[in-house]
């Protein structure tokens, strides 16, 4: 799969934080876009600085970008963080074109099922070949696309920087992360575990607790 820019002209070697998920996630984006317009919410403007593209910080980067879909022919993104993952209740009022990519460093709370647009799917940072499929499928379409992207945090969720693969991987491959996608009414696997662990066995890749029986929960809703 050819690449549209070269990483190394996305960020500087200084920006974001290291091993963090949403860093990756934003850089492949931006190898499958081109120079879209960027609007980053509050939580996850760190990772705006040194960029060379054409970027806005927003407490409300839904609305900014719509108003810069509407003044502008280019593509726009908007990055979503933690902090403004409430926003995503108002997409269904969205029309403008716009790929809104939901930073999500929570395995508990995959979005994308709930939401209406013109494609949803979800993807992790441990299989960038299929979140790469899923970005060029937003790329070729207009309207609202919605991308809900498990990140994994080694500073919010405790565990080595080195591991960020590892965790992303495991998330998937107990179940807690499905890998879906909605062309139209349907949701369809886009693609299925490597190998199958247990969630016992991801939860001991985090040093901060997690709830355990959650995670069994939703990974038997998802098996």
């Amino acid at each position: 799969m050819q690449l549209i820019v070269p990483p190394k002209q996305v960020f500087s070697a200084a920006s974001g934080r290291m091993g963090e998920g949403s860093l990756i996630a934003i850089k492949l984006a931006l190898q499958a876009f081109g120079k879209p317009v960027l609007v980053f919410g509050n939580s996850c403007a760190v990772y705006s600085q040194n960029m060379n593209y054409p970027s806005v910080i927003a407490s409300d980067p839904l609305s900014v970008a719509r108003g810069i879909a509407r003044a502008s022919h280019h593509g726009v993104i908007a990055f979503l963080g933690p902090s403004e993952a409430a926003l995503l209740g108002s997409m269904e009022n969205i029309s403008e074109d716009i790929v809104c990519i939901c930073l999500d460093t929570d395995p508990a709370r995959q979005r994308a099922r709930s939401k209406k647009a013109k494609y949803c799917a979800t993807a992790s940072v441990a299989f960038p070949e299929d979140y790469m499929k899923k970005l060029l499928k937003c790329k070729s379409r207009t309207g609202l696309r919605f991308l809900d992207v498990h990140c994994p945090s080694p500073k919010s969720w405790g565990f080595d920087h080195s591991n960020t693969i590892e965790v992303a991987s495991a998330a998937v491959n107990c179940g807690v992360w499905q890998l879906l996608e909605c062309e139209g009414t349907s949701w369809a696997v886009t693609q299925k575990p490597d190998s199958h662990e247990t969630v016992e066995t991801y939860v001991k890749l985090f040093q901060k607790s997690l709830d355990v029986e959650m995670l069994k929960k939703i990974a038997a809703e998802n098996m």
